[in-house]
């Protein structure tokens, strides 16, 4: 019924073209089939009628005596042991030699590396002959010897360059001959959970205001939470894909033991290919990149489908940040004098690390970045005396904090303080990566692109604060994160799904000894709070 039903749904031409196909490809399975099967039909088939070539189709004249004859050969259990020893240990030998030698061609610090290479690809195209090479053979003591078999074969020049582009495919290099890996992370900043894994709920339209430390997430309103122990939610997903990665070589492997520092200097050097904070690649990456002919592309924001991203935003009530003057200042009045100037526009900029007639300057009545600012602080370029001299990194501003924020307008020329966000900045063709991805996603910057796709959401900034929590809390909430920060670490290297899902399968089961539960209804009341703050934000200030 089926095939009828086929034959109706298409037309003549295709079912013609079929038939062809099939008769094509069964002719090429019988030509190569039917040599063997001759070869056996006629070596059980009477011996005159093989000879005489009467054996086709079947055997005639069935007997086995030809076996049983090749068996009872003197010195078939020897050539047996040759032809087995020789597929075995030349096989393992020209695998460990092609892939020794193939892995060395990945090291850009192999002495005459291009050289050797391409000699190694010579002998492929060109050969000395029969006589050179049985002369060869001759002085090397190979002759009449099984090895004659095996050392030839070691180094087979196709092979080296099959397990160089593997290996190359597989762990990218950086110029210098460091491994690159898509993902690295560190434990330096972790809470509740890993913070690197954490991150990407931040994608997500949940993130951790108020709320670090904790095993949930709230969203841009606190009116809903994603709590990190959902057998469905994102963090186990998150945590699910980049075991996955790990397993497929794609994560670094010092990121349990890593510091910051470390993975600071991996991006810097082009080891890492994702940031998962915005202003950690395209501000640390160190590559100069000005030609196309270079080999490292910097950062750059890739969107995700579905992203939803959720921002916190500016409180109206102020933070709980403060600058404070010591009691025992000798000159109060000048500390207040400093931090006044700190708030003015001039002294947001020198804050900013933007320093006028150096780093930037007017052009057409437009600010617009020096080449000198745009490379100080990656370089740590030398300043100028006039400027106070010494590396320009090494005078940067070392507040965590400004006054106001970099997007608020500045009244000098009325565009933001923030350099990134200049007309002449977004419009500025300093490389060709940046020009493509300006042309690719048809805008200037990536909070165009966001805006433009409703991609994200804001937390109103809110007048809220938590309770301290007393001493048995603070306990079982550290005994929570522990263990769960620790199983985290465990399931991103997982070595397969089945310890992934064991590590978690144990981990729900240990939490609620730890006091898992009363730890999450203190949560769950901060975040009532914190939904009410909110609530009362916007009904304030909408």
């Amino acid at each position: 019924m089926h095939d009828v039903k086929w034959i109706k749904q298409h037309p003549i031409g295709d079912r013609i073209f079929s038939v062809s196909l099939y008769i094509f490809f069964t002719l090429c399975a019988f030509v190569c089939f039917y040599p063997f099967y001759y070869l056996f039909i006629n070596s059980i088939s009477a011996n005159d009628v093989s000879a005489r070539g009467g054996v086709f189709l079947h055997p005639i004249g069935v007997h086995f005596t030809n076996y049983i004859s090749m068996f009872m050969l003197e010195g078939l259990g020897n050539a047996t042991f040759i032809t087995l020893s020789r597929t075995i240990i030349g096989t393992l030998a020209t695998l460990l030699g092609s892939t020794v030698l193939g892995f060395a061609f990945t090291q850009q610090k192999m002495w005459g590396r291009i050289f050797w290479y391409r000699w190694v690809i010579a002998t492929m195209y060109f050969s000395a002959g029969l006589i050179p090479i049985y002369i060869t053979y001759l002085h090397l003591g190979l002759i009449n010897s099984f090895w004659v078999y095996i050392l030839p074969g070691v180094i087979a020049p196709f092979n080296v360059i099959l397990v160089k582009l593997i290996m190359v495919e597989a762990h990218p290099t950086t110029p210098d001959g460091q491994r690159v890996y898509g993902f690295s992370f560190f434990p330096d900043w972790d809470g509740g959970s890993v913070r690197m894994i954490s991150e990407i709920l931040n994608l997500y339209g949940y993130h951790w205001q108020n709320l670090y430390g904790a095993q949930l997430f709230s969203n841009w309103d606190s009116s809903s939470y994603s709590l990190m122990t959902d057998p469905d939610g994102i963090y186990l997903q998150a945590l699910r894909l980049f075991n996955e990665a790990y397993r497929r070589g794609l994560v670094d492997p010092d990121s349990p033991t890593q510091d910051w520092d470390t993975y600071a200097a991996k991006l810097r050097d082009g080891r890492v290919m994702h940031a998962v904070w915005p202003w950690a690649g395209p501000n640390i990456f160190g590559m100069s990149i000005e030609s196309a002919e270079t080999t490292l592309a910097p950062f750059a924001f890739v969107p995700i489908g579905d992203m939803q991203i959720v921002m916190d935003g500016f409180s109206p009530f102020g933070t709980n940040l403060c600058a404070a003057i010591g009691a025992g200042a000798a000159q109060p009045e000048r500390i207040i004098e400093f931090l006044d100037w700190m708030a003015s526009p001039e002294g947001v900029m020198v804050m900013m690390n933007q320093i006028e007639g150096l780093t930037w300057e007017m052009v057409d009545g437009r600010p617009s970045t020096t080449q000198f600012g745009m490379d100080a602080i990656r370089d740590n370029l030398s300043v100028p005396a006039e400027f106070g001299g010494g590396g320009f990194a090494d005078g940067i501003s070392n507040f965590n904090f400004h006054f106001v924020v970099g997007n608020d307008i500045n009244p000098m020329f009325d565009e933001p303080f923030a350099a990134s966000r200049w007309q002449t900045t977004l419009g500025h063709d300093r490389n060709h990566f940046v020009l493509q991805w300006q042309e690719h996603f048809g805008v200037l910057s990536p909070m165009e692109y966001v805006v433009q796709n409703n991609m994200f959401s804001v937390t109103p900034g809110m007048a809220f604060a938590t309770e301290p929590e007393d001493s048995s809390l603070q306990v079982m909430r550290s005994q929570v994160s522990t263990q769960f920060v620790n199983t985290s670490w465990q399931m991103l290297f997982a070595r397969d799904e089945a310890e992934f899902d064991r590590l978690w399968d144990n981990l729900m089961t240990l939490l609620p000894g730890f006091g898992f539960y009363e730890v999450m209804e203190w949560d769950l009341e901060v975040l009532a709070g914190m939904a009410d703050a909110v609530a009362y934000t916007l009904e304030r200030f909408r």
